[in-house]
Parts: C-alpha cells; structure tokens; sequence
C-alpha cells in the first residue's frame, strides 16, 4: 500500500555546470557559496544553521555527483525539516559501505516509485529491537536525533545479508521498516550530506552514528 501522503519527496537531478544557463535561485545560493565548500578548512564539521565546512575536494566532488530531493513532511524532524533542500551523494555507496546513522535516500520496498529519506539504523547480520524504551541494535540503545527515549513499538528482526532497516528521527510522523521490513542494498540510492536551502539552513549532515545522536 502506498505511503505517499505521509512521506513525499520530489527527486530531480542536479544541475552540474555553474555557466548561468538555467539556474535557479538554489544554484545560484550554491554558486554563491563556492568558496565557502572550496576554501580550505578544519576537517571536523560544524553543524550550525549556515556553516559549512569539510575537505575541499571531497567536497566538491561530492557536490558534482549530487542530486537533489526537497523534504515535504516531518518523519525526519528535527534533523531535516518541510521545505529544505538536501544534496544527495548518488556514488556514495558505490564507492563505500553504508554505516549505522547515516541518512540516505531509498525506494520504498513495494512502491518503488517512491523515494524516502530515512536514518540507517540496522546493517546485516545486526539484530534490530524495538520496544517501549526505543530501538536496541545488538544490544545497543540507537539514539534517534532527538535524544529521547521513544516507543517505537514492539518487534525484533534479524537482518540478513544485503538487508538494512531504516527509522524516521520522527517516528510517530514516520513509515519506515517496522511497517514495510528491511530493504535491500539495490534500494539505497544515496546519501544526504548536505542541506543546501533555504540559506539559513544551510549545513552538513554527518555520515556514520554520530549523526544519530
């Protein structure tokens, strides 16, 4: 059954050439920005609305090889809000593995038409839980962006190989794998790095666990 009118996300490709044809207002925020992304920099991220900073050429490498998604509901809130623009890293799975935390960019199990974002909470071979008190990966609490303790409901899958479960940081606003199951690797089309609009949202997104809290 589809799940569009609580998870919509419009998916477009990006425009890579900076040459002034057929830009829009966020290319030309991105454009803009260029020498913040190209500058060289600490090589810890700063998560403050309207900074950003990493290495500069795997910054710029990851922004050639992004597409991008506009988030229209909240089953990401707080982390990623209605009407903010992500950058997605469509080779980041090509060229590495997918780690617990990360936000990434998926098709639905049953409707692949449709795309979600979503936080990587479970990997293969991980046993995920769910109970009253949150989410439990072998063991393990799984912070959600929040920081709190959140009834999840119940239930427990063990992830096969190539599997991955996936968890909105809103989980009441969210469907996510407790109502569709783990989904393949094939699913996973990228990774968000990036929230490049409105400007003063601007920032990175963490990679790996840290980003979950």
């Amino acid at each position: 059954m589809a799940v569009r009118s609580l998870e919509s996300i419009q998916y477009h490709s990006v425009q890579c050439g900076w040459d002034g044809h057929g830009t829009t207002a966020v290319e030309c925020c991105l454009y803009s920005r260029a020498r913040v992304f190209l500058r060289p920099v600490a090589t810890k991220h700063t998560h403050s609305y309207g900074h950003v900073t990493g290495r500069p050429l795997s910054t710029l490498r990851a922004l050639l090889r992004s597409r991008r998604v506009v988030v229209h509901e909240w089953s990401m809130a707080p982390t990623l809000l209605p009407g903010e623009l992500l950058l997605i890293d469509t080779l980041a799975y090509g060229l590495g593995q997918p780690q617990s935390g990360d936000i990434v960019l998926a098709r639905h199990p049953t409707a692949p038409a449709m795309l979600l974002v979503k936080r990587l909470a479970g990997l293969p071979g991980q046993e995920v839980r769910l109970d009253s008190h949150g989410c439990w990966v072998d063991g393990h609490p799984f912070a959600l962006a929040a920081g709190e303790a959140t009834d999840l409901g119940e239930g427990l899958w063990q992830l096969a190989k190539g599997h991955y479960f996936l968890l909105g940081d809103a989980p009441e606003w969210s469907q996510d794998s407790r109502h569709f199951g783990p989904v393949e690797r094939d699913a996973l089309l990228g990774r968000a790095w990036l929230v490049c609009w409105p400007p003063a949202h601007v920032r990175r997104l963490s990679s790996g666990a840290s980003e979950g809290g």
